[in-house]
């Protein structure tokens, strides 16, 4: 009998297509790429097929580059990124046309904080093919953390035209709203992706924050609660809702949410404050002081923070003190004070 050796089965298979033995080969590597691909399976059955399909000795150098993406892309979403950009840097090297490999690698670049090389490796990824809309999506949050918002609509808009049915890019496009103080059409881009994905990491609590900005504070608090359902210590979630109540006039609930905010993370600003202003609205000075004085280690310059730091000073008797932290805001944010009477947190 004559022995095939394993390093031998990629040439035989090439020289004799019609094989049995070839034909057994193809489908199981055809199953490893179908589960390395399929986001629905379990996270260690896809890292098993992705590496069988790399390991095989009988792939292409191309299918290889797209097995080490894929695995590359399981291993960012756990948080790998070290074992990520191994497989991804490999992919490259296999395949320098592969523009999904440059775009997912950006990826882990902005999860490390790598900016310039994200930016490097989104734009290679256009270049190689301009069709595909996750780096225009990339690059959209790579100039929205630049505070460039104008060249981040414009990539979003891209991303979007490329595939309007993906809801994470319309979240992300409304972020960009958001910071250009549009928030109208921010709660826009939200609802629709609500409408295309109503299961994105985020959404509602994005959408409640922007409700709120709105003050559509029952709105709010039902985007919230519906978070809550699943994670009910999510602080973000919490302090948001604590924000609704506060303005709704629900103290007592606004106080629970925005303790379990606290507990749930103790350095969660936005409940903080809230729960700063929550105080000052029952008349507790000492308390929301005490708030206020906490927030501004974490916000030293925040005038928000300066000016109801001021209100706690004067609701506690420190008239001087809370005159100067009042006046100090004023100078450097004049329409302060009528955002605080509007909050009903002084008298108008």
């Amino acid at each position: 009998m004559r022995t095939i050796f394993p390093f031998l089965i990629g040439v035989i298979c090439i020289g004799i297509s019609t094989s049995p033995f070839c034909a057994a080969v193809d489908n199981q590597l055809d199953t490893y790429h179908k589960i390395c691909s399929d986001t629905r399976a379990a996270v260690k059955e896809r890292i098993e097929a992705c590496t069988a399909a790399i390991t095989s000795k009988s792939d292409s150098a191309s299918n290889n580059a797209v097995s080490l993406t894929n695995r590359g892309d399981i291993y960012t979403s756990q948080g790998e990124y070290s074992l990520a950009l191994a497989d991804l840097d490999q992919a490259i090297l296999l395949d320098p046309t592969y523009a999904l490999a440059f775009n997912d690698r950006a990826n882990v670049y902005m999860h490390e904080g790598k900016m310039e090389l994200a930016l490097r490796d989104v734009d290679q990824s256009i270049v190689l093919d301009p069709t595909l809309f996750q780096p225009y999506g990339n690059r959209c949050l790579i100039y929205l953390n630049q505070r460039n918002s104008d060249k981040a609509l414009a990539d979003c808009d891209n991303a979007i035209k490329l595939n309007p049915a993906n809801g994470v890019v319309h979240m992300d496009r409304a972020i960009v709203y958001v910071l250009m103080g549009k928030y109208d059409l921010a709660l826009q881009d939200l609802d629709e992706a609500y409408r295309l994905d109503p299961g994105i990491p985020g959404l509602l609590e994005n959408r409640g924050m922007i409700l709120n900005h709105l003050e559509k504070y029952d709105l709010a608090t039902s985007d919230f609660c519906e978070v809550l359902k699943n994670h009910p210590t999510e602080a973000q979630a919490l302090s948001g809702r604590c924000f609704s109540y506060l303005l709704l006039n629900r103290l007592v609930q606004a106080l629970d949410d925005c303790n379990s905010a606290l507990k749930s993370n103790p350095k969660q600003l936005d409940a903080l404050t809230n729960r700063a202003m929550v105080y000052l609205k029952m008349n507790k000075g000492s308390l929301a002081l005490a708030d206020f004085d906490e927030a501004l280690k974490y916000q030293p310059g925040a005038v928000f923070l300066i000016y109801g730091r001021g209100v706690a000073k004067q609701m506690t008797g420190d008239n001087v003190g809370g005159h100067a932290d009042m006046t100090r805001a004023l100078k450097i944010d004049s329409k302060i004070e009528l955002t605080y009477r509007k909050y009903g947190l002084i008298k108008k």
